[in-house]
């Protein structure tokens, strides 16, 4: 069934337990109203649906920029409905009783969504200081890197999101521009419909823009397809290969793990081991074997932190380090919770992000 069809599963499950309450609570309300405003409730639930089969981008532009947001927001509105009205039920045991529970929890969802979508929409600027212990050339004593991950351009995140993206990530003046993965969601279609590569053009770093792949750069016809629309902008894909900049930093750019790649071990023959490297690799396992291998610094992202609570506990519990700033060893690891996000456009008890590391050299 795989981890889609139970998340579906589980939806329908919640849809119908909040149906049910739902219903229960309409007393005194026509059979008549009863059954439009079931028709209304059903309609919206499938909407998610809808916008899973349409993935191949089948329908107009402006039916697919409804389907997405408006399908995954109800996902997870039935989330916190079900939660809430879980919370009533259990409590009704010890006979402890509200009235007008149902409006109630719709009006609390209705008021944790509002707050996640604005907060979503106001990505934050993470500062890191980090020192490494070894020289760049030409007497480099500092740079200022930024560093995002998982902006998921597609249905859901659109070309205005992305110029906003694009303007906080310029106002920080780096000297280097890394991208963690994921760059695209589903599907490249929108993309070129909303002629988004001439917003990624706009990146300016005198040292230029590099991205790793992530997971979902290989959905939506794969990476060679993501490759070729990156040749219309100034990125440099690095899938699975290093490079040195004329100041005589390395970068690695590791392919996503679910394709077969080059291991740590592997690359240690090319690895300049007396200068400066930092590691992009999307997804954050094995996080060891980075010190063992050298690797000054690592930024990694896919995480999302589970991207709303209360599923960014099992994000923690899930991943070695699902979010933040780690010193394993010599090695910094930094996991970012992204930028952007897949599914439902709320961020509650995680945040937007862009990281820039502010790099000592010695």
């Amino acid at each position: 069934m795989g981890w889609f069809g139970s998340i579906m599963y589980l939806y329908l499950a919640g849809n119908i337990y909040v149906f049910f309450k739902g219903w229960r609570s309409l007393r005194g309300v026509s059979f008549t109203v009863k059954c439009l405003a079931g028709l209304a409730y059903w309609g919206v639930s499938l909407l998610l649906f809808a916008s899973y089969h349409n993935r191949g981008g089948y329908l107009p532009e402006s039916i697919r920029h409804l389907l997405y947001p408006a399908g995954s927001a109800w996902l997870l509105a039935i989330m916190y409905m079900v939660i809430i009205l879980l919370i009533t039920d259990i409590l009704r045991i010890f006979r402890i009783r509200f009235k007008y529970t149902f409006v109630a929890a719709a009006v609390l969802t209705s008021c944790i969504l509002i707050y996640g979508s604005w907060h979503y929409k106001n990505p934050v600027v993470r500062e890191l200081q980090l020192n490494i212990d070894k020289p760049l050339s030409g007497g480099i004593k500092e740079l200022r890197v930024v560093a995002m991950s998982d902006l998921h351009l597609g249905n859901g995140t659109g070309k205005k999101m992305l110029k906003k993206y694009v303007g906080l990530v310029n106002e920080q003046h780096p000297d280097l521009i890394l991208i963690g993965g994921d760059l695209v969601d589903n599907s490249l279609q929108p993309l070129y419909e909303q002629r988004m590569y001439e917003e990624l053009s706009q990146l300016k770093a005198q040292m230029g823009v590099y991205m790793s792949p992530g997971n979902h750069d290989y959905f939506g016809g794969g990476i060679d397809l993501v490759r070729k629309f990156l040749e219309e902008t100034n990125i440099v894909l690095l899938q699975d290969s290093l490079v040195t900049l004329s100041c005589g930093l390395q970068l690695l750019g590791r392919d996503d793990r679910r394709v077969k790649r080059r291991s740590l071990a592997e690359w240690q023959p090319d690895i300049i081991h007396d200068k400066p490297i930092i590691m992009l690799d999307h997804q954050p396992y094995n996080l060891a074997q980075t010190a063992e291998a050298g690797i000054d610094i690592q930024f990694s992202g896919h995480t999302h932190r589970g991207q709303v609570w209360p599923l960014s506990l099992i994000a923690d519990h899930v991943f070695e380090l699902s979010y933040g700033y780690r010193l394993t060893g010599h090695s910094h690891i930094c996991v970012s919770s992204g930028l952007s996000l897949w599914g439902p456009a709320f961020r509650i008890g995680t945040d937007s992000e862009i990281v820039v590391f502010n790099i000592t050299f010695n």
